[in-house]
């Protein structure tokens, strides 16, 4: 494995990390979030803390956590992709810019608009990829806790709502009810939001050079700047992650695009209900953002230092072997 390679495998897995970290620690918030932004009677009228508490009194730890490990393998490994995707990708278009004699950064360095076609491309790649498995975690995340409900009432409900909990179970049900696209149902919301780790990551890079001036910067830093640049995007393109969200429990109906999707909510609930659940997403989405970059920069660090140690280390015996032989 080269180098570079290795480099790339270092980004996707401290990317992994810090997500599932960051998710681990604030789930009841992403919980809440995703119930609000369908609509959930559970939560209807209730605030952040309101609807915790309520779902913790009404169907304990189980209600707060549902969903917790298809969450965590959705979002370890859209992170992974996402990570290994971009690290790839930059590599390579800033060798091709090198060799090409071409402008830019210091020493060749990515441009911010070629970033930002990076960042894009490897956002694509990543939800082409992992749809099917946002799918299956927000399905579970909504029909998980009517399963008792339903089965008690006689009906199995479309999507989870009877049948086995686990992912591949409810995959194969989704595929059974609305065939196998209906794994990628929310797609095109997805890929629009593109947008929204673009800008999160394109800020945050940019704020990393133009607001504090530490050499190396500390994690609180990394915390502070990933929370801005994560409110700034999620303002920007909550009401897609409104219909991404319905779309993807299987509330907007099979077939149905993001545009009449949007417009189907407008209708039934005004302009408010396009940022329905935004006071939980936020709380939830910047807190996990700050933690997440926070957590990756350090994995990212550790591992160059170490990655460094040993390259040394090798140099020396390396040495050592030369001097012996003369």
């Amino acid at each position: 494995m080269s180098v570079s390679d290795y480099e790339n495998l270092v980004h996707a897995i401290a990317g992994a990390t810090g997500g599932c970290v960051s998710m681990a620690a604030l789930y009841p918030l992403d919980q809440v979030r995703a119930l609000k932004q369908v609509d959930d009677p559970r939560c209807r009228g209730r605030g952040t803390a309101g609807a915790i508490m309520h779902l913790a009194k009404t169907e304990g730890m189980d209600g707060i956590y549902r969903g917790f490990a298809s969450m965590q393998v959705a979002l370890g490994v859209s992170n992974f992709v996402y990570f290994y995707c971009y690290q790839g990708l930059k590599t390579l278009a800033t060798r091709t810019r090198r060799g090409a004699g071409a402008g830019g950064g210091k020493g060749g360095e990515l441009t911010p608009l070629a970033n930002l076609g990076v960042a894009c491309a490897a956002g694509v790649v990543n939800v082409l990829v992992t749809a099917p498995l946002w799918r299956v975690s927000a399905t579970l995340k909504q029909k998980q806790g009517k399963k008792k409900q339903n089965c008690e009432g006689g009906g199995g409900g479309g999507g989870c709502g009877g049948g086995g909990n686990g992912m591949v179970e409810c995959a194969q049900q989704i595929v059974a009810n609305e065939g196998l696209l209906g794994l990628w149902d929310g797609t095109a919301p997805s890929l629009v939001l593109v947008s929204n780790p673009v800008i999160h990551y394109f800020s945050y890079e940019r704020l990393k050079q133009s607001v504090f001036t530490a050499d190396p910067l500390l994690p609180w830093h990394h915390f502070v700047l990933g929370g801005l640049a994560k409110a700034c995007a999620t303002l920007l393109t909550y009401p897609l992650q409104v219909a991404q969200t319905e779309l993807r429990s299987g509330k907007g109906g099979s077939g149905v695009g993001f545009v009449r999707c949007m417009a189907d909510i407008r209708a039934a609930h005004g302009m408010a209900g396009l940022f329905r659940g935004l006071g939980a997403k936020m709380w939830q989405t910047v807190l996990t953002a700050a933690i997440s970059l926070m957590t990756y920069e350090q994995v990212v660090r550790l591992v160059m230092v170490l990655m460094r140690f040993e390259k040394a280390k090798a140099g020396g015996r390396a040495v050592v072997a030369v001097a012996k032989a003369a």
